[in-house]
This record gives C-alpha cells, sequence and structure tokens, in this order.
C-alpha cells in the first residue's frame, strides 16, 4: 500500500507515549488492529488513515509516504548536535595533533617521517571537516 506507515504509526504512538490500545480507544478500533498494522499484517482503510491523521496532527500523505521519524525537527536536531559535537572533537584532534608536530619538530629521530603522517592526517581531519561545513 505504502512505503512507510507501519513504521510512522508506531513511531507517532511512541512519540506520544501511547500504548496500541490508547490509539485504539483514540480511533474507535480495536488493540488487534493497531498491532496488525504497525506490523503490516493488515492495512487501514483510507477514512482509517484520515482519522488516524488527525488523530496524530499529519497528513495521510506524510502518514503513508515520508519517513517521519528521519524528517522530523528532533531527529534533525540531533544529527545537527551529532555533527556540532564530532566536528569539535576532531578540531581537538588537530589541535592536539599540531602539539605534537611543534614538540616532534624539536626531536630528532625519525622526525620527519613522524613529522609528514601526522601532517597527512591533520589535512585528512581539514577535509573532513570541511565536507561536513
Amino acid at each position: 500500500m505504502n512505503v512507510y506507515f507501519k513504521e510512522n504509526l508506531a513511531y507517532l504512538r511512541k512519540k506520544l507515549n501511547k500504548t496500541q490500545s490508547d490509539v485504539a480507544l483514540q480511533v474507535n478500533k480495536s488493540q488487534r488492529i493497531i498491532s496488525n498494522w504497525e506490523r503490516d499484517n493488515t492495512e487501514p482503510s483510507l477514512e482509517e488513515i484520515g482519522i488516524l491523521s488527525d488523530f496524530f496532527g499529519v497528513t495521510s500523505d506524510d502518514l503513508l509516504f515520508k519517513n517521519l521519524e528521519i524528517d522530523s525537527p528532533d531527529s534533525k536536531k540531533e544529527v545537527g548536535q551529532s555533527l556540532s559535537s564530532e566536528l569539535l572533537s576532531l578540531k581537538k584532534t588537530i589541535e592536539s595533533q599540531e602539539s605534537t608536530i611543534a614538540i616532534l619538530s624539536n626531536s630528532v629521530e625519525d622526525k620527519n617521517s613522524i613529522i609528514s603522517l601526522l601532517k597527512s592526517e591533520n589535512e585528512r581531519l581539514k577535509r573532513a571537516i570541511q565536507d561536513h561545513n
């Protein structure tokens, strides 16, 4: 029938901290019907999709064809926070490696090869940061 209905139904229900029985009561269906929809054993009618859409405050198209979990503002915010944290970690790694480069520059043994490796790693990390920006 659709691409995302069962996932969206479960996602929206859990987002509202509702059980299948809670949703069933709100949309005048049995818990077994909600369970069957979430497991993709049966499909709701167009009327039932409309009732569910109204209950969850989404459009029928979104309920059926959009991955609401991935496209939710909360999900995008979490991804943004994760990327920011990752970028901060990469910047700290670069600073640490640049400090190590400065120390090793004063060293005698194998300094050129170690410095070269660290510089290559720094460049890779800088490119990764630029790719994320």
